[in-house]
Order: C-alpha cells, then structure tokens, then sequence
C-alpha cells in the first residue's frame, strides 16, 4: 500500500493568492516524501532515496527539488518510483489546474501525475515522457483532461478537500542492471476552483 503518515508540519505555500498556491522551492520543498516500489533492494536493505532541496538545477531562484534514488542491481525490470507531496492543508477547494516544472534527460522515463484527496481517492492525470533535455513547463488542467479514478472500495469519485496531495507516480528507464536515478522538478502551482 502506498504510506498514509502525516507531515507533523503541512508547511503553509511559499507564495499564494486568492484561488493559487505556488510553491517555489525556495524555504519550502512541498514535494519531500519518497516511496520506492519495491521499498527493498534483493537483498532486503531499504532503498536509499531523498528528495530534498538542491541548488544543482533550478528554473527560477536558486533551488528545485531534487530526487536521489539508489536502484540496486538485480532488482525488478520496471522500478517505480512515488514521490508524494506534503499533506496540502490549503487546498480548501478541489484542483483545477496543476502546473509545474520538470527537467528532462532524454531517458524516456515516464512520469505520470496524480492526486489523491483526503478520503484518499486517487485521480490519475497525463504521462509525460522524459524525451527531452533541460527544463519544461508540465501542466494539466482537469477540465481539459479529466482525471481517471480507478474502481476503489472508497471514495465518491469527487476530490474532498482539504487536504490534498499532489504524486509524481515515476517508471525510471534503468532496468535490473540497477543504477543511480535524479529528477529535478520545480515551481509548482495549483490553481483551486471557483468558490
């Protein structure tokens, strides 16, 4: 199962307005809870990943998100990689609009992005395909493209708010010969709907 915990800080955006969050992964890194599948490596030891702030890479400011994941040798063909936002206590009203920046290395790693709200009911949004290099705006409005919401034994297929979090569901493209996986994303924006 995916994890349920709760950030003992839901860490309020770095800058919002009526109807927007936006995080800029300046103070705040909204995007810091990593679930590997499978969380172990063949030998039974817990993967070693992070995603934290890194002035490595960034689109605006000085810093973005980056997520280190170690994938053993020997392990499955396809690794996927869950990275989870904070639990979004702002979100008052459910997500129109999600946009953010992700960087590209041409690897063809797919990312998909996902919400899941307070009754823990997943919409699935668009894949992308890391096919390209440097940085690229991702966005997906939900009126546009409306979320999958797989059969589950919960939920009402609405997003009950708040909170809510925004995941990065990741198929990183190294098979069972294993090897060091980074991702960088940044800016994140989530635009809510009308009252």
């Amino acid at each position: 199962g995916e994890p349920v915990w709760r950030t003992p800080d839901p860490a309020a955006p770095d800058t919002s307005q009526a109807g927007t969050l936006r995080f800029d992964f300046e103070s705040v890194n909204p995007w810091s809870r990593v679930y590997p599948v499978p969380e172990k490596a063949p030998d039974g030891q817990p993967l070693a990943a992070t995603a934290t702030l890194s002035a490595d890479q960034a689109v605006s400011g000085r810093q973005a998100v980056k997520l280190e994941v170690d994938l053993p040798p020997g392990g499955p063909p396809n690794w996927l990689i869950k990275l989870f936002s904070i639990h979004l206590e702002a979100c008052s009203r459910p997500v129109r609009t999600v946009r953010f920046q992700l960087y590209g290395d041409g690897s063809g790693t797919r990312v998909a992005l996902r919400l899941r709200d307070a009754d823990g009911e997943s919409f699935n949004g668009p894949a992308v395909s890391l096919d390209w290099q440097g940085w690229r705006q991702v966005t997906w409005d939900l009126a546009e493209t409306p979320p999958r919401v797989p059969p589950t034994a919960r939920g009402n297929g609405r997003q009950d708010v708040p909170p809510l979090e925004v995941i990065l569901d990741i198929s990183p493209a190294i098979g069972a010969a294993g090897g060091r996986f980074v991702l960088y994303a940044d800016d994140l924006e989530l635009v809510l709907e009308e009252p």
